[in-house]
């Protein structure tokens, strides 16, 4: 995927800008989630920063403004979303 540029994962479009406290987000990455006990697509979600980067650390440690958008792709209850995070640590 091409930074800043609006990309699609599983059929799932994310716009190359959001607009956050007036602040225009690039688009710096897009990833799927799958429920890992049945193998299932879970999510997709799109990661937006206000300067692109390819260095995970750096997107996660910096204090410019982020974004997370998360799509389900199905229907997940609570607590099978938490069972889900706390397994992928």
């Amino acid at each position: 995927m091409t930074v800043g540029r609006a990309a699609t994962l599983a059929g799932v479009t994310f716009p190359d800008t959001v607009t956050v406290d007036g602040s225009t987000l690039l688009l710096n990455g897009l990833g799927l989630r799958e429920a890992t006990r049945l193998r299932l697509r879970a999510y997709v979600d799109g990661r937006y920063l206000e300067q692109c980067t390819s260095d995970a650390r750096t997107a996660i440690d910096s204090h410019q403004l982020k974004q997370v958008r998360m799509e389900f792709l199905r229907s997940i209850d609570r607590r099978n979303l938490a069972s889900g995070w706390a397994d992928a640590k």
